[in-house]
């Protein structure tokens, strides 16, 4: 990834010497290389994120409110966030590795 970054901000550089010297065919070019370059980062940001998330260790927990779970409230774990939107009463919010989100189950 870091030689991928630093390939876009070599022809970033010579984007700007081409756009002062108007040569247009050729600066049309390095921007198609550039878009296709910024496409390749963004898959392997992509796979990073999903091996991480294959490797990163997920303890079981979870939240008991036993009275009301207002509105606005905002749970994040995981690098995930999960915002209430209605009042809830008795409710358990618990993140759930199978599908990755956090989820909510009433106590009964």
């Amino acid at each position: 990834l870091e030689k991928l970054r630093d390939y876009t901000n070599k022809l970033d550089g010579l984007m700007e010497r081409l756009e002062q010297t108007g040569n247009q065919p050729k600066l049309l070019e390095i921007r198609q290389k550039k878009l296709k370059t910024l496409k390749l980062i963004e898959k392997k940001n992509l796979k990073l994120f999903l091996l991480k998330e294959k490797f990163e260790m997920h303890a079981p927990s979870e939240i008991r409110i036993n009275n009301v779970l207002y509105p606005g409230v905002l749970f994040e774990s995981h690098g995930r966030t999960y915002e209430v939107s209605e009042p809830k009463k008795s409710v358990i919010i618990f993140f759930d590795p199978t599908n990755g989100k956090i989820k909510e189950k009433s106590i009964v």
